[in-house]
C-alpha cells in the first residue's frame, strides 16, 4: 500500500516538454471556444437586428434566448420549456421550424439548423433573407381581400390588420412605370414594409407592379 502512495498523490511524472504541449493544446481549445462564442453573439445580433430588435440583446444571457424565441414563435415564454426534460427537445425542434419560417424559409430548413446549426444560422444572419415574422412569408390574394402566408393559407382579411403589419393597405395611389400608370399601395403586400417610390420592395425585393 505504501508503494502506491507516491503515484496516488503526485500522479505520473510529466516532463517540461509534455506540460508545454498540454498547455498549448488547452490554449488552442480555449481560443477556438471563444471564437465560436463570439461568432454566435454576432449571429444572434444580426438575427435580432433583422427582426427589428436591438442587437445588444444578444449580449445578455437568458434575455437573448427569450428574444430569439419571441421573434421566431411570437412567444418568448416558450424558452422556459428548455429547462424541462423531454419538453426541451420538442420545443427546440419547434423553435427551429418557426425560425425557418420567420426568415422566409421552408420548414425543412430546420434540419440544417438542427444538424449544422452554426452554418445554417450564419446563412439566416448574413444572407439577404428577410425577416417576415412567425406567420411566414405573406402575399396578397388576387382578389385583394385576404393575405396569405407563404404556404398559401388565408389568415385574415386585410382591413382587420393593424397599421404597418401584413394585410394593411392605405388608400392606393398611382405611379407611372414604363409608360403605364399602375395603382400601388404605400406598403409592400409581401412583407408590409413601406415602399420608397420604387418598383421593388427595399426589404424583401418583392416586385410591386408585376405581382399585383
Amino acid at each position: 500500500m505504501r508503494s502506491l502512495l507516491p503515484f496516488y498523490y503526485y500522479g505520473p511524472d510529466l516532463s517540461i516538454e509534455d506540460l508545454n504541449i498540454l498547455t498549448r493544446i488547452l490554449i488552442f481549445i480555449g481560443v477556438i471556444a471563444l471564437a465560436v462564442a463570439a461568432l454566435w453573439i454576432v449571429i444572434n445580433w444580426k438575427l435580432l437586428k433583422k427582426a427589428g430588435k436591438p442587437g445588444w440583446i444578444a449580449l445578455i444571457p437568458f434575455y437573448n434566448t427569450w428574444s430569439l424565441f419571441e421573434i421566431a414563435t411570437g412567444h418568448g415564454a416558450y424558452m422556459l420549456l428548455l429547462f424541462i426534460p423531454v419538453a426541451n427537445v420538442i420545443v427546440s425542434i419547434y423553435y427551429y421550424v418557426k425560425l425557418s419560417v420567420a426568415f422566409s424559409k421552408e420548414e425543412v430548413y430546420c434540419l440544417g439548423l438542427i444538424f449544422l446549426p452554426l452554418i445554417f444560422h450564419m446563412i439566416l444572419a448574413f444572407s439577404q433573407t428577410p425577416y417576415v415574422g412567425p406567420q411566414g412569408r405573406a402575399s396578397a390574394d388576387p382578389n385583394g381581400r385576404y393575405y396569405r402566408n407563404y404556404a398559401g393559407t388565408p389568415y385574415g382579411p386585410a382591413p382587420g390588420r393593424p397599421y404597418g403589419q401584413y394585410g394593411y393597405q392605405q388608400q392606393p395611389y398611382t405611379r407611372n412605370y414604363g409608360g403605364q400608370t399602375r395603382v400601388t399601395s404605400n406598403f409592400c403586400p409581401n412583407c408590409g414594409a413601406p415602399i420608397q417610390n420604387t418598383r421593388f420592395c427595399g426589404n424583401c425585393g418583392y416586385d410591386i407592379f408585376n405581382n399585383r
